[in-house]
């Protein structure tokens, strides 16, 4: 079984980081403009989006990690086997 929750879990982040940029460059844009935000649900939902994104990444390296742990623990069990002996 192929686990890989890094790279799910980095597609979903990068998805969620490029929509969030995509909604907050027009707000940043009118805030230069004018120093004033007038859709502040939409600067709310970038920001949130964001953050998202980047709860998304985290998760996809700490779960990551413990595959990895998981996958060497069983490594390590299966050298605890004894092998055949050629030897008879």
């Amino acid at each position: 079984m192929v686990e890989r929750p890094l790279v799910f879990f980095s597609i979903l982040s990068f998805f969620l980081a490029a929509l969030s940029i995509a909604l907050a460059i027009p707000v940043f844009q009118e805030f230069f403009a004018t120093g004033l935000v007038p859709r502040l649900p939409t600067a709310v939902l970038a920001t949130g989006m964001m953050l998202s994104a980047l709860l998304s990444f985290g998760c996809g390296l700490l779960l990551d990690n413990v595959t990895r742990g998981r996958q060497e623990l069983r490594r390590l069990s299966y050298l605890s086997i004894p092998g055949v002996s050629s030897k008879r």
